[in-house]
C-alpha cells in the first residue's frame, strides 16, 4: 500500500486531507469577523440616509407652507389679512365684533401666532435597524473577543495549511 493512497477493488482512492476543514472554518470565521460589524455599520448608515430623507421632505413641505403665507400676505389676502387684525390687533372688520377675553390672565396665555397653523407636525422617525442576535455577532462586536475570533481563525487558517502528516511506512 501506498503512503497517502490505498488501493481498492475500484481503483485508487486518494485520502482526505483534514486541512481543508481548517483552512474553511478559520475563513469563514474570519470573515464574519470582518463583514458581521461591517453590514451593521451600513445598516445603520442606510437608517440614517432614510431619516435624513424623511426630514428633508419635512423640511420641503414646511417650506412649501410658509411660501403659500407670503404669497397671501403679498398679495393681500383679505381673509388673512382679516385673521391677522383679529388676532394680533383685536380688531375685527366694519359690522363684526371679535369675541371678548374674560381676564387679562386668559390675555397672557392667548398665543396671537400664527406659525402654529403654518407648521406643518413633525414627521414620525422610522425605527432603526436591529442587531443580529447570535452568539457569533456578539463575540464578532466585542472588541476583546474579535481580537480572539481574528487570531483564532488565523491560527486555524494556518494550521490547515500545514502539510499533510504523512504515515509510518
Amino acid at each position: 500500500m501506498g503512503d497517502a493512497q490505498t488501493n481498492t477493488g475500484w481503483g485508487r482512492v486518494r485520502r482526505f486531507d483534514a486541512g481543508w476543514l481548517y483552512l474553511a472554518a478559520g475563513g469563514v470565521v474570519f470573515g464574519a469577523v470582518a463583514l458581521i460589524p461591517a453590514d451593521e455599520d451600513a445598516a445603520a448608515a442606510e437608517a440614517q440616509v432614510v431619516v435624513a430623507g424623511v426630514w428633508a421632505d419635512h423640511e420641503a413641505h414646511r417650506l412649501e407652507r410658509y411660501a403659500e403665507y407670503l404669497d397671501a400676505l403679498e398679495r393681500q389676502d383679505p381673509t388673512l389679512i382679516a385673521s391677522l387684525a383679529a388676532m394680533n390687533l383685536r380688531l375685527a372688520p366694519a359690522g363684526k365684533q371679535v369675541l371678548p377675553i374674560g381676564s387679562r390672565a386668559s390675555l397672557t396665555e392667548t398665543d396671537a401666532s400664527l406659525f402654529d397653523e403654518i407648521e406643518p407636525p413633525a414627521p414620525a422617525s422610522p425605527t432603526p435597524p436591529e442587531p443580529v442576535d447570535s452568539i457569533l455577532a456578539g463575540l464578532a462586536r466585542g472588541e476583546r473577543s474579535r481580537l480572539a475570533l481574528a487570531a483564532g481563525a488565523v491560527l486555524c487558517m494556518l494550521i490547515g495549511l500545514l502539510p499533510p502528516v504523512r504515515g509510518s511506512r
